[in-house]
């Protein structure tokens, strides 16, 4: 006879919002969730947007513009025409003195507003821009795999495609350093895999079209393409500006002491591997997440 397990007692965070609506949150004998401690913990101490910041981010840029002098790019820079993608840029150029090639992947929900910001970006700042368009047929039957599949993570065909053809643009290209903005503040607490899946699991995505798709991908941009376009790891570091990307060889060798590694797999996943098995695999072809910057 199965037995069901017995419903959990309704519980709210003492310090924020979170609830049990999460099923799987956790308290301390403070009364705060696990989301508070991992922020008060591990972002916190982490997050300097002040002169630390600054001098750390241009170390990293004396670097790039060193490393990459003889390129009429030293950088790649994912472009959305969105607030994060649209500063990060403006740093980049006019801060950093850094010389990008911005990169937009058009999955065929441009908004006009993205697209005059791109375009005035371009023209303001003086940089080049590179556009790749997903084909939206391709685009539209996966998408409806996905509405068929009824999980909540219906963004992930866009999102997917936006960092799989960055990243094997960047290898293809012989990119070492590429550039995304993100906000370091408010995205980077964690929320529950339940509500919002890894758009990198690349096994989940080609399940889902083979169960519920009508037609093959075959120029739809997966992260898998990455390993055979480039033998090299990437390393993903994120900074209060955005992510800072450069191949490396050995993997142990790359972390800086005192960084914490949040997750890890093979080339199979674009950024921020989702699968704790896949730990064992050839590190060769590894991505690497890390909350903190390179010192």
């Amino acid at each position: 006879m199965n037995k069901t397990a017995p419903k959990r007692a309704y519980r709210i965070c003492s310090n924020c919002i979170m609830d049990t609506t999460d099923s799987g949150i956790t308290f301390d004998a403070r009364g705060w969730c696990d989301y508070c401690t991992n922020f008060y913990n591990n972002i916190l101490p982490n997050w300097h947007p002040d002169e630390q910041s600054e001098r750390e981010i241009l170390a990293i840029a004396d670097t790039i513009k060193q490393a990459c002098k003889d390129r009429d790019h030293d950088c790649i820079i994912g472009i959305s025409g969105g607030v994060d993608s649209s500063y990060v840029t403006y740093i980049a150029k006019e801060k950093l003195g850094l010389r990008p090639l911005l990169f937009h992947v058009d999955a065929g929900w441009n908004s006009q507003q993205s697209v005059n910001n791109i375009e005035k970006l371009v023209d303001g700042l003086g940089v080049d821009l590179h556009t790749e368009v997903v084909d939206w047929a391709e685009m539209k039957d996966l998408q409806l795999s996905f509405f068929k599949a009824q999980v909540p993570h219906l963004d992930t065909p866009q999102d997917h495609a936006f960092f799989a053809a960055l990243y094997n643009f960047a290898a293809k290209h012989g990119f070492k350093y590429l550039i995304t903005g993100a906000n370091y503040s408010t995205e980077c607490v964690r929320e529950p895999l339940e509500w919002h899946y890894h758009a990198s699991d690349l096994r989940q995505l080609n399940d889902i079209h083979r169960r519920f798709g009508t037609r093959p991908l075959k120029t739809y941009r997966r992260a898998i393409e990455l390993a055979s376009a480039n033998g090299s790891a990437i390393k993903t570091i994120n900074f209060a500006a955005g992510t800072y990307s450069e191949p490396v060889d050995d993997f142990s060798a790359s972390i800086p002491e005192g960084v914490t590694v949040q997750n890890w797999g093979t080339g199979s996943v674009a950024f921020s591997a989702c699968d704790p098995s896949l730990t064992e695999v050839t590190k060769g072809r590894t991505i690497v997440s890390m909350v903190r910057p390179i010192r």
